[in-house]
C-alpha cells in the first residue's frame, strides 16, 4: 500500500465513524466503532511499518559487499555457490522485514517464481541454523541496513505462509 492511500484510508474511516456516531442507531454504533477502530488501527500499524523506496537498493548494496560480488553478478543466473548464498540472503532480509508484501512479488525482483522464492527461505534458514560464520554474515548486513539511525525491528520471525 501506498503512504496517501493508507492516509486517505484512515481519514475516510474517522470521518464514516463521526457520522455514524451522529446517527440515531444507537445500538449498532458500538459495533460499528469497534470494527472501525480496529481497521484504523490496523491501517495505522501498516503505516509505520512501510519501509522507504529504497531500502531494497541498501539491502542489495550491503550484500554485495559482504560478499564481495557486483549487482550484476547478484542477479546473475549463475549458479556460483557465493552469488547463490547472496540471493538467498537478500531473500531472507527482503522477506523478514516485509521490503514486498507477498512471495510472488518477491520473486519478480530476482526474476524468479514463488517456489524459488520459499526453496531460498528455507536453505537462508536451514545454512543459519548450523553455519554461524553465514548467520554473523547475514546479521552484521542487517545491523548495517536496519539499525543505522532507524531502529527497525524485526518484523516476521520463522512464519511460514
Amino acid at each position: 500500500m501506498d503512504r496517501e492511500i493508507i492516509k486517505y484510508e484512515v481519514k475516510e474511516l474517522k470521518k464514516h465513524i463521526n457520522n455514524v456516531t451522529n446517527n440515531k442507531y444507537i445500538s449498532e454504533i458500538g459495533d460499528v466503532l469497534r470494527s472501525f477502530e480496529d481497521r484504523i488501527s490496523r491501517l495505522e500499524e501498516l503505516r509505520i511499518k512501510m519501509r522507504p523506496r529504497d531500502m531494497q537498493g541498501e539491502v542489495i548494496k550491503e550484500i554485495c559487499l559482504e560478499w564481495g560480488i557486483s549487482r550484476d553478478e547478484m542477479f546473475s543466473r549463475s549458479r556460483k555457490s557465493n552469488y547463490v548464498q547472496a540471493r538467498q540472503t537478500a531473500i531472507h532480509i527482503f522477506w523478514k522485514y516485509e521490503l514486498y508484501p507477498t512471495k510472488r512479488a518477491l520473486g519478480l525482483y530476482f526474476g524468479f517464481d514463488h517456489s524459488t522464492v520459499i526453496w531460498a527461505l528455507d536453505k537462508a534458514q536451514d545454512i543459519m541454523s548450523v553455519d554461524l560464520h553465514y548467520k554473523s554474515r547475514v546479521n552484521a548486513v542487517e545491523d548495517r541496513v536496519f539499525n543505522k539511525e532507524l531502529n527497525f525491528k524485526e518484523i516476521r520471525t520463522n512464519e511460514q505462509d
